[in-house]
């Protein structure tokens, strides 16, 4: 089971700040050995009951800055959307392995490939919020990857963390990414408060058109497992290389 990061054991050291607004989360359920020939190794796949999975979470990023200063001009308000799955490193932590990530700033793009060895893409994209209904449009130049989704969240007094141990907590519940540079491998850490999340029965799914997953490698049909919540504000560290043999 995914664990709430422990500040008193791990030394955590933020290099950057940010806020990640209505956040969409969309799960299906899929064959582990697809995803496992798709991951490096060592890393292997994480499981709730023995079954994997893999997201497209769609969301803005606002108040992108280093800490102790101000947002970055040009590059600290962005739609992003990113395909993924979840992953684990010995009696490591659990954590993210990204298959994609779009988002609508040359300059963020740029920088997370760089520093965090990310594969991230450029795309149009925006986030709009009318009422209780939220639209999320991101597409590639050229239209070689697009996400269209509208969701309807009604605000309750009920939002709250997941369940202890339950399948919300696994899917979204992640403080640890991993990536690949050169044959090497890297983490990152996340810190943020639990997310809150939107009551069953208080979320609609009322559209969806991507090709965002398909893109990366994977066949889904059907509805998926559909999480939202309205937002945290998350600390990132410095990607730092895993030394294997220590896990």
């Amino acid at each position: 089971m995914p664990t709430r990061p422990d500040r008193r054991a791990d030394p955590f050291r933020a290099v950057m700040r940010q806020e990640w607004r209505e956040l969409l989360f969309l799960h299906w359920r899929i064959d582990a050995a697809a995803l496992a020939r798709r991951v490096p190794s060592p890393l292997v796949i994480d499981t709730h009951e023995g079954q994997a999975w893999i997201g497209l979470v769609a969301f803005e990023v606002r108040g992108l800055r280093p800490p102790l200063l101000p947002p970055v001009p040009f590059a600290s308000r962005f739609a992003e959307v990113n395909v993924r799955t979840y992953v684990r490193l010995g009696d490591g932590p659990p954590g993210v392995w990204f298959f994609s990530l779009d988002a609508a700033s040359r300059l963020a793009v740029a920088g997370a490939r760089l520093a965090y060895r990310l594969p991230y893409r450029f795309a149009r994209g925006r986030l709009r919020r009318r009422g209780d209904r939220i639209r999320f449009a991101s597409r590639r130049p050229g239209g070689d990857g697009r996400c269209t989704v509208q969701w309807r969240r009604r605000l309750s007094p009920a939002e709250g963390p997941a369940p202890a141990g339950s399948l919300e907590e696994f899917l979204v519940e992640r403080y640890t990414l991993y990536a690949t540079s050169g044959g090497r491998l890297f983490r990152a850490g996340v810190r943020h408060r639990p997310y809150p999340l939107v009551p069953e029965g208080m979320l609609e799914l009322e559209g969806l058109d991507q090709d965002l997953v398909e893109r990366a490698g994977f066949d889904v049909s059907g509805a998926p497992r559909v999480h939202a919540s309205r937002g945290v504000r998350p600390a990132v560290s410095a990607p730092q290389k895993v030394r294997l043999d220590a896990g």
